[in-house]
């Protein structure tokens, strides 16, 4: 059985050798019929065991493409799956960030609304305080008047004394002069009595 085989494979050989070659072509011309029987006397020539096994080959390839197509499929469906469940994973993360931002926001607001109302609380106290210090200033200038005017006040009232006391030491020394006077007068006059 195996020279059969090899004695047709020969024959199929020389056939490819001894075939003609196409003009103006890289191909060549057999005779199509011979090589077919050629290769059904082949066929016929395997053992039985061998065309089972070709047929099992066959048949696990089948089933081997089967199987391909199958792990493909599902591989296919976890893929989509794994999208479906990514995209749900992004859509919450997306939300999640957009809430986070929100409310960063609000409160990015609300501390700025409060950053605004404690500088407004200080621009008035500020102010306030800058009138009472201008206040104080104004205070403090109109006392330092009135000390001023009441010091000359008290000056000229000082002077004013002063000149009254002299005044009145001047009467009182002229009245002691005249009761001097008087007095010698009257000594004298007793003086010149004895």
């Amino acid at each position: 059985m195996e020279m059969e085989v090899y004695n047709l494979l020969n024959e199929l050989e020389g056939m490819l050798e001894n075939c003609r070659k196409v003009p103006f072509a890289a191909s060549y011309m057999i005779d199509r019929d011979a090589a077919l029987e050629v290769v059904t006397a082949i066929r016929d020539a395997l053992p039985v065991e061998y065309r089972d096994a070709l047929n099992l080959v066959r048949q696990e390839s089948r089933i081997i493409q089967n199987a391909t197509r199958q792990a493909d499929g599902k591989i296919a469906d976890a893929d989509s799956q794994a999208r479906m469940v990514l995209q749900e994973a992004q859509d919450k993360a997306d939300q999640l960030i957009a809430d986070a931002e929100s409310h960063a926001k609000e409160r990015e607001s609300r501390a700025a609304d409060q950053a605004n109302r404690t500088l407004e609380a200080a621009e008035r106290k500020a102010e306030e305080r800058t009138n009472q210090t201008a206040i104080l200033k104004r205070a403090e200038s109109q006392a330092n008047e009135l000390i001023q005017k009441a010091q000359g006040d008290a000056q000229r009232v000082y002077l004013a004394n002063l000149d009254y006391c002299e005044d009145l030491l001047k009467q009182v020394e002229d009245k002691a002069i005249e009761i001097a006077d008087k007095l010698r007068q009257s000594r004298n006059e007793l003086a010149e009595g004895r």
